[in-house]
């Protein structure tokens, strides 16, 4: 993630005065108000296994707009959740097929509805599931927009 540091802000300023001067933090702040951002983790080398997996920590309020997994290894009914803390965000993800690009379906359950929409300091997390829990490899996407 790109920042614009203190540092840099006084050298922009000395290096034309006309311009207009540059807050320490800008580009935090413009990330802040409605800009998306995504997060991987990339179990395609070493796999899940069955323990749940961090994929970030939340650094600012946010909602999860979309998550997607791709499947690295070919093994039957193999799916990935997708939890906030320990609560499943939506229905487990198919990552069975080698190659396979699938996106989240949002939860069949409204309470996954409030779960996309994270505080910062959540948690997110990703799990193998299925049979053969303990092979299943994938790079799980998970993009958000920042409220």
């Amino acid at each position: 993630m790109n920042q614009l540091t203190a540092v840099e802000a006084k050298r922009i300023d000395r290096s034309n005065p006309e311009l207009e001067r540059v807050s320490a933090f800008q580009k935090i702040n413009e990330r802040q108000t409605g800009g998306v951002v995504a997060f991987t983790l990339d179990k395609s080398a070493a796999a899940f296994n069955a323990a749940a997996a961090p994929v970030f920590t939340v650094p600012y309020a946010m909602r999860i707009i979309d998550v997607i997994v791709t499947g690295c290894a070919t093994v039957a009914s193999a799916t990935v959740k997708i939890m906030k803390g320990t609560d499943e965000i939506c229905t487990a993800i198919a990552c069975a097929a080698d190659g396979a690009v699938t996106h989240m379906s949002a939860g069949a359950v409204v309470a996954n509805k409030a779960r996309m929409v994270l505080a910062a300091g959540d948690v997110i997390n990703a799990q193998a599931a299925g049979f053969n829990a303990a092979n299943i490899r994938g790079i799980i996407t998970v993009v958000c927009q920042s409220l």
